[in-house]
């Protein structure tokens, strides 16, 4: 017999994803620019396409963990989980937390 899997974790991975968009929007509208409004080149353009492509892919990821979800792709997900080292990446983020606290100051 096989055990449910839980979609838990990819939800969250999804919700994270999907404020990680909605926030780079965000910031994406408050770059500054020669010109007033949306134009084809500029600083804005590329932000603004990586943005909604986050929020558009986070959507369908949740819609697939939602409404279809992959069972094995959440198999695949636990049992990559089951054999992460989690206190690896755990230190790398320390780390990447402890360099950016570093270079606030200057």
């Amino acid at each position: 017999m096989t055990q449910p899997v839980s979609w838990r974790g990819p939800r969250i991975a999804g919700l994270a994803l999907l404020g990680l968009g909605v926030a780079a929007l965000v910031a994406t509208t408050r770059i500054p620019s020669i010109r007033d409004g949306w134009a084809v080149s500029g600083p804005r353009f590329l932000p603004l396409v990586a943005s909604v492509m986050l929020i558009v892919l986070s959507i369908a990821f949740l819609f697939r963990t939602v409404v279809r979800p992959d069972v094995e792709l959440a198999r695949f997900a636990a049992a990559e989980a089951a054999r992460t080292h989690w206190p690896t990446p755990g230190l790398v983020m320390a780390g990447l937390i402890g360099y950016v606290a570093l270079l606030m100051p200057l």
